[in-house]
């Protein structure tokens, strides 16, 4: 994929998180469905269920949360693109959860 095509991915990944769009499709459009989180949310499995549920938590404590990209670096043969982001919104609380280990 071209620096070009990693970066249209990678945007439409972040208007997702924007997005108050809990839909399976909407978050196709942006992640693999046999996704795997390295580091998975506290009590959410480490897949493309527990990145819906992380979305729908972040959306309910969060109404107004917007991002912006500060930087971003890509590595067109690893087909690899990380952006750091500056975030805001008026956090009114993380819904509550149960952790299993």
């Amino acid at each position: 994929m071209t620096r070009e095509n990693l970066i249209a991915v990678a945007d439409r990944f972040i208007q997702w998180i924007q997005s108050d769009d809990m839909s399976p499709a909407a978050l196709s459009a942006c992640v693999a469905p046999e996704v795997v989180l390295h580091v998975p949310f506290p009590g959410l499995s480490p897949d493309f269920a527990g990145l819906l549920a992380h979305h729908e938590r972040v959306n309910t404590a969060t109404k107004d949360m917007r991002c912006i990209v500060k930087t971003v670096a890509v590595d067109e043969k690893a087909s690899i693109v990380t952006q750091f982001w500056e975030a805001w919104g008026h956090q009114t609380g993380y819904p509550p959860h149960t952790f299993t280990p």
